[in-house]
C-alpha cells in the first residue's frame, strides 16, 4: 500500500516538473517573438507597405505612357506631325517634369506616333487614374495648344479634342471655354485650316510684356521666360491653400502667360 503511494506521488511529481518545464519554454517562445516583432516591426511594416508604393509608381508610370500617347494622338490626328507641334509639347514637358521623365514621355510620344491605330481610350485612362482635375485641365489646354500649330485646328481635329475632353472628364462649362478661347484666338482663317495668322501689333506687344520681356525679344528669350513664370504660376503651387482670391489670380496668370507663349511662339517659330 506505501508502495503504491509513493510511486503515485513520484509520478504526480515528475508530471509537476515536466508541465512547469514546458510552461516555462511557451513563456520563453512568446517573449522571444514579442522582442523580435518590436526588434524589427519597422522593417515588417515596409515590407507591408511596399505593394502601395509599388502601385503608386506603376501608375506614375503609366501616366506618363498615357501623356505621350496623348500628344502623339493629337499631333497625328491630321496625319501630320509636325516640329512645330512637337517643340510646344516639349516646353510643357520641360516646365512640368524632371528630366529622365521629360526622355521616357517623349519615347512615348514617338513610339505611339508610329502606330496605326493607337487606342485613345487607354492612354486617357492613365490620365484619369494618376492625375486630378485640374491637372487634366493643363493638359487639355496643352493638347489644344499642340494641335493649333499645324497650320491651325480642323474640324476633325476639333472633334477629336471634344472627345478627349469628355474622357478626362472636363466638365461642359470648361470645356466650352476652353473651345471659345482657342476658336477666338486661332480666328476663321485658321479654323479651316490655312496657314495665315492675323496678330496685330498690339496683341504681340501686350504678348512681351505679359512675359516680362522687350518688344522684339528672341525666340529663346521667350521660351526661357514663360519656363519661369509658367513654373512660378502653376496650379500645382497652390496645393493646399485656402485663400480663393490668391487661387483664382494664379490661375488667371497662367493662363494669360500661356496665351502670350503660344502667340509669341507661334509668330517667332
Amino acid at each position: 500500500m506505501w508502495e503504491n503511494g509513493s510511486l503515485c506521488s513520484i509520478f504526480v511529481s515528475a508530471s509537476t516538473k515536466e508541465l512547469l518545464m514546458w510552461l516555462a519554454i511557451a513563456w520563453a517562445v512568446i517573449m522571444g517573438v514579442f522582442l523580435l516583432y518590436d526588434r524589427f516591426k519597422d522593417k515588417l511594416l515596409s515590407v507591408n507597405n511596399q505593394p502601395n508604393q509599388d502601385l503608386t509608381e506603376k501608375r506614375k508610370m503609366l501616366a506618363k505612357v498615357g501623356l505621350g500617347g496623348a500628344i502623339a494622338i493629337v499631333m497625328n490626328a491630321d496625319g501630320r506631325p509636325t516640329k512645330a507641334e512637337l517643340e510646344e509639347a516639349k516646353n510643357f514637358i520641360k516646365t512640368h517634369f524632371e528630366r529622365s521623365e521629360q526622355l521616357e514621355i517623349l519615347h512615348h510620344i514617338k513610339r505611339v506616333l508610329a502606330l496605326k491605330r493607337p487606342n485613345t481610350k487607354y492612354y486617357l485612362t492613365q490620365l484619369n487614374l494618376y492625375y486630378d482635375y485640374n491637372k487634366r485641365l493643363v493638359i487639355t489646354n496643352m493638347l489644344y495648344g499642340v494641335a493649333s500649330f499645324n497650320g491651325g485646328i480642323t474640324p476633325d481635329e476639333w472633334r477629336l479634342l471634344g472627345d478627349m475632353m469628355d474622357q478626362l472628364h472636363i466638365t461642359a462649362t470648361d470645356q466650352e471655354t476652353i473651345r471659345q478661347h482657342y476658336h477666338n484666338r486661332i480666328g476663321s482663317a485658321r479654323y479651316t485650316g490655312t496657314d495665315a495668322i492675323n496678330t496685330s501689333l498690339n496683341s504681340m506687344n501686350r504678348s512681351y510684356a505679359m512675359l516680362g520681356l522687350r518688344k522684339g525679344a528672341s525666340i529663346e528669350e521667350v521660351k526661357s521666360s514663360y519656363r519661369k513664370l509658367a513654373k512660378q504660376y502653376h496650379p500645382d503651387r497652390l496645393s493646399g491653400e485656402a485663400d480663393p482670391e490668391k487661387v483664382s489670380e494664379y490661375t488667371r496668370r497662367f493662363r494669360e502667360i500661356n496665351e502670350a507663349y503660344e502667340e509669341l511662339i507661334e509668330v517667332l517659330g
